[in-house]
């Protein structure tokens, strides 16, 4: 691959900027201090590779920042447009020999898959690079040079450890890869298979629990119906005795109307009659009738009935008091009242009609006393008969009403402890229910078990790719370290030769032991290229890029070699003795060479007359090709 144009829009100090018809040797570009050589090494280096590494420098002078770049491989010539739209966008087009658009893939391909560290590293180099013999015993660069001819079929050694190493860590990595997660995944699983062990072992003690509660809310519900029911036929009883009391009342105060008024009957006819001791008798009975039923409606509360029947009982015993007195007169007065008879027959005929008309008044008496039974026998028959009915009575002389009150706020009472309880066992129930369906959701062993079981199978397969990527790793790093060692001997003899033509012999054999160079002078004395001078070490890392670009030509690899102002450190002698390898060099491999030295370019010509030069101005960018 070869570079044959560039066209520079924007970048830097340069401005449609063209540079045409590059040779496959030796190019010179001479140019002063500020003449943009830096900037184009910059401009050649982000056409290729574009990427965050690239250094990119906005334009000076105006255009857009980017061009055109035109490369020539075994295929033909391939464009390169890229040109940046924004900060972190490009728009970039490779159009292939053919006209069509072409891939980023089809570009490293025709680098011979090279890549950015590698490119920079060993073909497009400046002072900076030569600083340390690091920059070339990086891991990644020595396995890049020595890596291009094991796999073939276009793609690295380095690129398929690579891919091994990406596959291989998304399997297992530190805390983190498929095999980890399903590690964290098989604990998860045999933590939840332990708890629905430890779950379902205590699942009969949770069914009992749900039954056990089942049947205390039954029982209760069947305790707060007959609680209720019980309620209910206590307000039924309440209300029929208290209709019953009502009846009994109203009776009672008629009945007892009617023998108030027979009893006061009595008396008066009684006292007209004369006053016989059985009158007397009667009188006294009725009075304390009366005063009973005065006592009877008072303690029942009826104080209006109370009164008027003591009223009477009290007059009925006054009224007796006066009769008694009165039948003592009378007695008294007995025998005046027979000697007035004697003498008064008109006055014995009268009392004889007298005694006759007493005579019909006891037979009325009698049937009195007859109607006050029937009335009573009406009163027993309204109340009944039997233990209810002398509760009633007793109720209505004790004033146990009060009681059914009491008794109904109990009955309620008991109905809403009862209610609570089972509103309690009911959440209870529930509780238990819930816990049991839980159980059964999560309890199942057998699904845990399957899944356990498919997750171990999961993993098995992945550790079984794990080290199958594992040995492939292996083996290509054994394969590589072999190789390496059998090309390192090349390479490192054919530094020692250019490094021995360059220094006239001074040293004459490189030698590399744990990744540390060590320097064979003539004398056989050996040191390390710390102890060189700044222009010597700079010879010898020139001398091993140039021994490993070699080693590349010979394997089929070949790319522009860029070098910018790597000769600024050199004495004249090896700079002759450098321009004459880099003569031989070119008749095999394109180079560009950035120089401020026209000296350097003038050695170089002579050793090599068909290069093509190219002169650089301070503060160029005129536009224009060069």
């Amino acid at each position: 691959m070869k570079i044959r144009r560039w066209y520079i829009d924007g970048f830097g100090i340069f401005h449609d900027t063209e540079v045409a018809d590059l040779p496959d040797g030796l190019t010179v570009l001479v140019g002063p201090n500020e003449a943009g050589k830096s900037t184009l090494l910059d401009f050649l280096r982000w056409m290729l590779f574009a990427s965050n590494k690239s250094r990119k420098v906005k334009p000076l002078h105006g255009g857009r920042l980017g061009g055109r770049l035109w490369l020539e491989g075994p295929s033909g010539i391939y464009q390169i447009s890229r040109y940046e739209i924004s900060a972190k966008k490009l728009q970039s087009d490779i159009t292939r020999p053919d006209g069509e658009p072409g891939t980023a893939a089809e570009l490293i391909d025709q680098l011979g898959r090279a890549d950015q560290t590698l490119f920079e590293t060993v073909y497009a180099f400046s002072q900076f690079e030569l600083q340390s013999f690091a920059n070339l015993n990086q891991e990644q660069v020595r396995i890049r040079l020595f890596s291009s001819s094991i796999t073939g079929a276009g793609r690295t050694a380095a690129e398929v450890l690579e891919t091994l190493k990406k596959e291989r860590d998304s399997l297992l990595k530190t805390r983190s890869g498929r095999i980890y997660e399903l590690v964290k995944a098989i604990k998860e699983v045999q933590r939840r298979i332990a708890q629905a062990r430890a779950r379902a072992s205590s699942y009969p003690q949770l069914y009992a629990a749900t039954l056990a509660a089942e049947a205390e809310v039954e029982r209760l519900e069947n305790e707060v119906m007959l609680a209720k029911a019980q309620r209910a036929e206590l307000e039924h009883l309440q209300r029929q005795r208290l209709r019953q009391l009502s009846e009994l009342q109203a009776n009672c105060t008629d009945h007892v109307r009617e023998l108030t008024s027979l009893e006061c009957s009595i008396p008066v006819r009684q006292a007209l009659l004369g006053f016989p001791r059985w009158t007397l008798e009667l009188i006294m009975g009725t009075s304390a009738i009366a005063v009973s039923l005065a006592i009877w409606r008072w303690l029942v509360g009826d104080r209006l009935g109370a009164a008027i029947f003591g009223f009477s009982g009290i007059l009925g015993l006054l009224s007796s008091g006066i009769l008694f007195t009165m039948k003592r007169r009378q007695r008294r007065n007995a025998r005046d009242l027979e000697i007035r008879m004697r003498k008064d027959s008109a006055l014995v005929h009268a009392k004889i009609r007298d005694l006759a008309e007493d005579l019909a008044d006891m037979k009325q008496r009698a049937q009195l006393q007859e109607q006050i039974r029937s009335l009573e026998a009406q009163i027993a028959a309204r109340i009944g008969s039997g233990e209810l009915t002398q509760a009633l009575r007793n109720e209505l002389t004790t004033g146990e009403i009060a009681c059914w009150d009491l008794a109904l706020a109990a009955s309620e009472l008991q109905v809403t402890a009862l209610q609570n309880e089972r509103n309690s066992k009911i959440e209870a129930r529930y509780e238990v229910r819930l816990a049991l369906k839980d159980l059964e959701a999560t309890a199942d062993v057998v699904t845990l078990e399957t899944q356990q079981e498919a997750l171990l199978e999961q993993m098995r397969q992945a550790i079984r790719s794990y080290q199958v990527l594992s040995l492939a790793q292996r083996l290509i790093e054994h394969t590589l370290a072999r190789f390496e060692e059998d090309q390192q001997p090349a390479v490192l003899n054919n530094a020692a030769a250019l490094f021995s033509q360059v220094t006239q012999g001074e040293y004459s054999k490189l030698q590399q032991r744990e990744n540390t160079l060590y320097i064979i002078d003539r004398f056989g004395g050996q040191r390390g290229p710390e102890v060189l001078s700044t222009g010597t070490a700079q010879e010898l890392y020139v001398c091993l890029r140039l021994s490993l670009i070699q080693n590349n030509i010979e394997r089929g690899i070949s790319l522009p070699v860029i070098m910018d102002d790597v000769f600024v450190n050199f004495d004249p002698e090896r700079v002759r003795r450098m321009a004459a390898i880099m003569a031989a060099f070119a008749a095999s491999q394109q180079i560009l060479l950035f120089t401020s030295q026209p000296a350097l370019a003038n050695m170089l010509e002579a050793e090599l007359p068909s290069l093509k030069r190219i002169e650089l101005s301070r503060y160029a960018g005129a536009a224009g090709p060069a």
